[in-house]
């Protein structure tokens, strides 16, 4: 025998059911149905109904009257190479991105990725402290491998840099240069930076 807390229990439950049965019929029947069509292209207008390949390209510039110019191929990067650059552009951002009361901290930030002659030669580098701040940010914005051995690497870097010194509004200046490496007991190491 149910009790009255069953009974009101299936008597709500049905009721409940029975309105989302008839909200999904009302849903059912009031959907409109969009007719499928069949586009066919036209050719008057243009419209290639076939993949592009290298055969159907001399087609297409009849159709259009228009000469397609080659893609470039792509080139794809290896490892080793991407690699090599992200260093650079690390090593050049850091080293770049300094200030006169920063405790010459880009110095210290790239020392583990320097050759010991590097390192010496960052060092004789250093900003002396100053009361007026000047300083400069810089951003790599270009850069590219111009040559890679099993040894040695050229990388190539372009650069905008923000200087400012004192209250002066900032100045923006773009360079270019290079970083050269050379690997160390199975590591890549910055051995030098040139701007042109």
């Amino acid at each position: 025998m149910m009790t009255l807390r069953k009974k009101i229990l299936l008597i709500v439950g049905s009721i409940i059911l029975a309105i989302i049965v008839i909200v999904l019929l009302v849903v059912m029947m009031n959907r409109k149905t969009v007719p499928q069509v069949d586009v066919v292209p036209d050719d008057g207008l243009g419209i290639i109904s076939e993949p592009v390949t290298e055969r159907s390209i001399p087609k297409i510039e009849e159709k259009l009257n228009i000469k397609i110019a080659p893609a470039e191929p792509v080139v794809i990067e290896g490892a080793n190479e991407r690699y090599i650059r992200q260093l650079a552009r690390i090593f050049t951002e850091r080293i770049g991105t300094y200030s006169n009361q920063n405790d010459n901290q880009h110095i210290d930030g790239v020392a583990s990725m320097t050759t010991a002659t590097m390192q010496k030669y960052l060092a004789s580098q250093s900003v002396a402290p100053a009361t007026e701040y000047s300083g400069v940010t810089t951003r790599v914005i270009s850069s590219e491998v111009q040559s890679l051995s099993e040894n040695i690497a050229v990388i190539a870097v372009g650069v905008q840099q923000e200087v400012r010194n004192g209250g002066a509004q900032a100045e923006t200046v773009y360079k270019n240069g290079r970083v050269n490496f050379s690997q160390e007991a199975g590591e890549w190491k910055v051995s030098g930076l040139y701007w042109d």
